[in-house]
């Protein structure tokens, strides 16, 4: 798998500025659809543009899923799929990190997931106790992070990034 456009700059963003990190999310997905299209499409498989959506704050319950208090999280909604982004001080007090970057592509991988039938096989799947559902979801969203580590691998290294831990 190899990512088209792999020669473009990474789009750049300040510390502390949400605007920017929302603006860095949404070059990360348009990336990730670039490479995602292209890849399913020659695999015969249908293919659409997930939405995505930046909220300030996350209701207590968004597509039938808890969200948390964190300042910063990034959910994936199958029924409508949509990426739901809310950004503040945890990803944009060291946008450098790749945080964001990372975040994007493993919720992008959910979609995935739902293009290619893993999700429709998942939800499929019966379970008994509580014990065993956790256990499916834990399973599920390790599968996520094939396809976000395949995108991640496509266009490493970055322009400008390097490998190196500082």
């Amino acid at each position: 798998m190899r990512a088209p456009h792999h020669d473009r700059a990474e789009r750049k963003a300040g510390n502390g500025n949400v605007k920017q990190a929302r603006a860095y999310f949404d070059a990360v997905v348009a990336c990730l659809e670039t490479t995602w299209e292209k890849h399913l499409t020659d695999a015969g498989l249908t293919y659409g543009k997930v939405k995505v959506k930046h909220v300030t704050k996350f209701p207590k319950k968004w597509c039938g899923m808890e969200t948390d208090k964190g300042d910063s999280q990034a959910l994936y909604g199958a029924k409508n799929r949509t990426l739901a982004v809310q950004a503040g001080k945890n990803w944009t007090s060291d946008i450098n990190n790749l945080r964001v970057f990372y975040v994007a592509a493993g919720t992008y991988a959910h979609d995935v997931q739902n293009l290619v039938g893993i999700d429709r096989a998942y939800n499929a799947i019966p379970f008994g106790k509580r014990a065993e559902l956790l256990e499916q979801n834990r399973r599920y969203d390790l599968q996520s992070t094939c396809p976000g580590g395949a995108f991640i691998k496509s266009v490493w290294p970055l322009k400008g990034r390097t490998s190196k831990v500082a």
